[in-house]
């Protein structure tokens, strides 16, 4: 399990509280987002990778179509 990381709870504390949350709403909020499980979240190599194989995927489509396009046109000559 990959915990969020929060560096100042006490500075995410007061900035709720500036923004009208009560001291205890503050305090929960803060520890809820501390006990929040990140292993699912996707980082920006993870999303790199999506990119890449997304990618491949349209180029194989693309060509697959085109392949199938030619092959009905020689048939119907």
């Amino acid at each position: 399990m990959q915990a969020l990381v929060i560096r100042d709870t006490q500075k995410l504390v007061a900035k709720l509280q500036q923004h009208g949350f009560s001291a205890q709403q503050a305090e929960g909020i803060t520890q809820a987002l501390r006990d929040l499980d990140a292993s699912d979240l996707a980082t920006k190599s993870d999303l790199q990778e999506l990119k890449v194989d997304l990618i491949k995927w349209m180029v194989g489509t693309q060509l697959a179509y085109g392949a199938i396009v030619v092959a009905v046109l020689v048939a119907l000559r």
